[in-house]
């Protein structure tokens, strides 16, 4: 890929929590560029990317290194879904789901809260 980017709607709901340069493909199609992520409150925007990715660098070690468990006791979905999935075995309750998604695009797809 060239590059992240963002329709107009999606630009519009989250405009105040990101910067992005407008271009125009030679399609027409008005695209929003990424260039920066900016967390609402601090410690809770790209940081948690950066430590998600630490995180799971951490325990792709770990599964080379030993053997893995993860306990789901709760609903698990995006970085704490790929980390379950990530470890050797896992322990799941059965009404808890593993959702390897973000809720932003379950919830889309389900039309509804999850």
């Amino acid at each position: 890929f060239q590059y992240l980017y963002l329709d107009d709607a999606d630009y519009e709901q989250i405009k105040t929590s990101v910067k992005a340069e407008a271009v125009v493909t030679e399609y027409g199609e008005k695209r929003w560029i990424l260039t920066d992520i900016i967390g609402v409150e601090d410690g809770i925007g790209q940081e948690c990317l950066s430590g998600s990715g630490a995180i799971a660098t951490a325990f792709s070690k770990a599964y080379h290194e030993g053997f893995t468990l993860t306990f789901v006791t709760g609903r698990a979905i995006g970085i704490g879904a790929y980390l379950s999935r990530l470890g050797h075995r896992v322990v799941q309750r059965v009404d808890q789901p593993i959702i390897l998604t973000g809720y932003a695009a379950l919830n889309k797809l389900l039309g509804k809260e999850v």
